[in-house]
Protein backbone atom coordinates (compact mmCIF):
# COMPACT_ATOMS: atom_id res chain seq x y z
CA UNK A 1 0.00 0.00 0.00
CA UNK A 2 2.77 2.17 -0.96
CA UNK A 3 0.32 4.24 -2.76
CA UNK A 4 -1.56 5.18 0.57
CA UNK A 5 1.58 6.35 2.03
CA UNK A 6 2.04 8.91 -1.00
CA UNK A 7 -1.14 10.13 -0.96
CA UNK A 8 -1.09 10.84 2.72
CA UNK A 9 2.34 12.12 2.41
CA UNK A 10 1.43 14.77 -0.36
CA UNK A 11 -1.78 15.41 1.60
CA UNK A 12 0.29 16.21 4.67
CA UNK A 13 2.08 18.30 3.31
CA UNK A 14 -0.32 20.32 0.80
CA UNK A 15 -2.63 20.58 3.81
CA UNK A 16 0.23 22.43 5.74
CA UNK A 17 1.21 24.47 3.12
CA UNK A 18 -2.88 25.72 2.40
CA UNK A 19 -3.77 25.69 6.27
CA UNK A 20 -6.87 23.52 5.23
CA UNK A 21 -6.52 20.48 7.00
CA UNK A 22 -10.13 19.38 7.35
CA UNK A 23 -10.67 19.33 3.47
CA UNK A 24 -7.57 18.49 2.32
CA UNK A 25 -7.51 15.42 4.63
CA UNK A 26 -11.75 15.13 3.88
CA UNK A 27 -10.47 14.36 0.22
CA UNK A 28 -7.94 11.91 0.51
CA UNK A 29 -10.15 9.65 2.46
CA UNK A 30 -12.39 9.90 0.06
CA UNK A 31 -10.47 9.17 -2.86
CA UNK A 32 -8.98 6.50 -0.80
CA UNK A 33 -12.24 5.16 0.26
CA UNK A 34 -13.39 4.83 -3.84
CA UNK A 35 -10.26 3.29 -4.41
CA UNK A 36 -11.06 1.05 -2.19
CA UNK A 37 -14.05 0.40 -3.04
CA UNK A 38 -13.13 -0.07 -7.10
CA UNK A 39 -10.59 -2.18 -6.12
CA UNK A 40 -12.89 -4.59 -3.84
CA UNK A 41 -15.84 -4.38 -6.49
CA UNK A 42 -13.09 -6.22 -9.20
CA UNK A 43 -11.87 -8.72 -6.65
CA UNK A 44 -15.36 -9.91 -6.56
CA UNK A 45 -15.96 -9.69 -10.25
CA UNK A 46 -12.36 -12.06 -10.40
CA UNK A 47 -14.08 -14.42 -8.04
CA UNK A 48 -17.16 -14.75 -9.65
CA UNK A 49 -15.51 -15.75 -12.67
CA UNK A 50 -13.08 -17.62 -11.22
CA UNK A 51 -16.23 -20.19 -10.02
CA UNK A 52 -18.03 -19.56 -13.01
CA UNK A 53 -15.00 -21.06 -15.21
CA UNK A 54 -15.16 -24.58 -13.10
Amino acid sequence: MTWATDLFGATSRIAQRDGRLVETYACAGLIYVVIGCRASQAVQRLQRGLVHAR
